[in-house]
C-alpha cells in the first residue's frame, strides 16, 4: 500500500470500520481505499476484455490471486456415498 500506513494498521482500521466503528477520517479513508480497489479491478477486467486474445495469461493470473473468490477455479466437494457402510 502506498499510503505510508502499515498493513497491520490498515487491516485493523478496516475491521473496525466494517463493524461500525472508527473515526470519521478512518471511515472516509477506508471508503476511498475500497473505491480505488474497485476502480483498479474494473480497469484490469477491461484490459482482459480488450487484450485477452494476446495477453490474457498475466491478467488472468492477477485476477485469480487478487479475487480468488470470483476467478479461481473451484473444486466441488466430494459427495458422500449414502450406501457406504458407517464407520
Amino acid at each position: 500500500m502506498l499510503t505510508g500506513i502499515n498493513l497491520g494498521r490498515y487491516e485493523r482500521m478496516t475491521r473496525e470500520v466494517s463493524r461500525g466503528g472508527g473515526t470519521r477520517p478512518e471511515r472516509l479513508f477506508v471508503l476511498a481505499a475500497e473505491q480505488a480497489e474497485g476502480e483498479v479491478k474494473m480497469m484490469i477486467e477491461e484490459k482482459l476484455m480488450k487484450h485477452g486474445d494476446k495477453h490474457w495469461k498475466a491478467i488472468a493470473w492477477w485476477l485469480e490471486r487478487k479475487y480468488s473468490y470470483e476467478y479461481a477455479k473451484r473444486f466441488p466437494l466430494p459427495l458422500s456415498d449414502p450406501y457406504a457402510p458407517a464407520q
